[in-house]
């Protein structure tokens, strides 16, 4: 298992892209209670892929991931989420790396870490949500298939892990959807809807 070496997100060129001081910091505070929860048929419920996983470019084995500037959308209870986020990816990876060095983490353990850290993104996109809700956001229904896309493959390869056991094919799918493809969606599909709340911010009541 490789260490020491910190994933960060490649240098990509976004229309959308938030460039350092350009405005203001968002401050926006969903509503308690306002969260909308998820059911299982909707998570399980087929959508359209985003970034399809190819086997032929990801890692199976990965060091801890750093936070970068790069990924903060100005909006404080999205940071800190995406923040506590990488902090349950990093415990995951942590105990995938302590897996392959002893015989003390069981692949229970992995797969309840799994589990942990799709429940937490569950409810991270809850969150996200409510946000687009109250800002009547027009991409509402492509953004949140791309969160049931992520939540159903994740709990896909959560049950294979627990059934057919940890492999290194597997573990390169899941560190495409929980690594890159969750900070690609950072980069791409919410710094969009940061883009959205920060040209009607003067638009709301």
């Amino acid at each position: 298992m490789a260490q020491g070496r910190i994933w960060r997100p490649v240098e990509v060129a976004l229309p959308h892209k938030r460039a350092k001081g350009s405005f203001e910091v968002l401050k926006m505070e969903p509503e308690v209670g306002s969260f909308m929860p998820y059911s299982d048929s909707n998570v399980d419920s087929e959508v359209g892929s985003f970034m399809p996983y190819s086997d032929s470019n990801v890692d199976s084995e990965v060091g801890s991931i750093a936070w970068t500037k790069e990924l903060e959308t100005g909006i404080d209870v999205l940071d800190e989420q995406h923040r506590r986020y990488i902090e349950l990816l990093n415990d995951y990876i942590e105990k995938v790396t302590e897996y392959d060095r002893t015989p003390d983490i069981k692949v229970i353990q992995l797969t309840e870490s799994l589990n942990f850290l799709r429940e937490y993104a569950k409810e991270h996109f809850s969150a996200e949500e409510s946000i687009m809700k109250d800002a009547e956001y027009p991409d509402f229904e492509t953004h949140q298939e791309e969160h049931l896309h992520f939540l159903r493959r994740v709990g896909e390869l959560s049950k294979d892990m627990d059934t057919k056991g940890f492999s290194p094919k597997l573990s390169r799918e899941v560190n495409y959807y929980t690594i890159e493809w969750f900070i690609e969606h950072i980069l791409a599909s919410d710094m969009q809807l940061v883009e959205f709340l920060r040209l009607n911010a003067g638009k709301r009541r």
